[in-house]
């Protein structure tokens, strides 16, 4: 019903004497609050983020694991979520970038799968018309 702290005495586990713990006691705080759940949500489309050249990744999806409160992840939809990789300002090649996440506020990132992805920036432009050697600036 409320918050508490406590101070709490170590008892060693068998084999090992008092004298050989670092500490004696520690501190332990219990506090009351809302409950939390974890969430699955799969197939989360990666998106490239910043390429002046056409571009694609490996894998094309992501799954993400968030936290929050029944009342709050009853309402996130699988469209709030979003996975992407930032690749602005590389040249054409292959890269090994990591996967980052946007998730809604009053929601916890508890995992995302995988970690990273292979992005694959070809030669040429993303913008019809225009060669690489021709971006504005």
């Amino acid at each position: 019903q409320e918050n508490k702290t406590y101070e709490a005495t170590l008892i060693p586990p068998a084999g090992i004497q008092p004298k050989n713990l670092s500490v004696e006691s520690t501190v332990v705080t219990l506090q009351v609050g809302d409950s939390f759940i974890n969430q699955r949500f799969g197939s989360i489309p990666i998106e490239i983020v910043g390429s002046d050249f056409p571009a694609r990744i490996r894998p094309k999806y992501a799954s993400i694991l968030i936290q929050g409160t029944p009342g709050t992840l009853k309402f996130v939809k699988r469209q709030a979520l979003k996975a992407f990789v930032e690749v602005r300002g590389l040249e054409p090649g292959t890269y090994e970038k990591e996967i980052q996440v946007k998730i809604p506020s009053d929601t916890w990132l508890i995992e995302s799968f995988p970690k990273n992805g292979t992005v694959i920036i070809e030669p040429g432009s993303g913008k019809p018309g225009t060669q690489p050697s021709e971006k504005k600036k």
